[in-house]
């Protein structure tokens, strides 16, 4: 009775509420929230592993100190001393080579999870459509991962870029800064 007294009311309320009861199925099909929660869950672990590797900087720190620690003790006319000295030099220059002259292509590094998550996405839709839409997804999921780690590999690897982002390969970094 009460759809039927709403439906003479107001029928344009009816139409209204199964158009958004439509597109909420639609929603509901075309995306899958378990699957975007589970890649949301995958996307926070990879952050924290590098958080963890970015970390990895100060444990060279602390070292260089404990290390410079142990060279106030020695002897300073030892052969041990010496060795230690010409390490903590070579370990500061490399420090300082990683932190100011090798950078990440953030670029890269952005469209490459970009196309990496469409890729993914692509090949979820292939499989959960069946038949021929695995035909034509599948194809193009695996061409959208290959993409996208391209572009990973080519973006992450801290390396001496000049200013336009792109990297030296045949320059040293102390002739990259001049």
């Amino acid at each position: 009775m009460r759809v039927w007294l709403t439906a003479k009311l107001a029928p344009d309320a009816v139409q209204v509420a199964d158009r958004v009861g439509r597109l909420q199925h639609l929603l509901s099909v075309i995306v899958d929230w378990d699957a975007i929660g589970k890649a949301g869950i995958a996307v926070l672990g990879v952050a924290g592993a590098a958080l963890q590797l970015r970390s990895e900087g100060r444990g060279r720190r602390v070292q260089l100190r404990k290390d410079a620690e142990l060279l106030k003790t020695l002897p300073e006319n030892s052969k041990a001393y010496e060795m230690l000295a010409a390490h903590i030099d070579r370990q500061v220059d490399q420090l300082v080579e990683r932190e100011t002259l090798r950078t990440r292509e953030p670029f890269s590094i952005v469209l490459g999870l970009v196309i990496l998550v469409a890729g993914i996405y692509v090949g979820y839709l292939g499989i959960a459509g069946g038949s021929w839409w695995l035909l034509v997804t599948l194809p193009t999921a695996v061409f959208l991962i290959l993409l996208a780690i391209a572009g990973l590999a080519r973006g992450i690897p801290k390396k001496v870029r000049d200013a336009a982002g792109r990297p030296i390969e045949d320059k040293k970094p102390e002739q990259a800064q001049e």
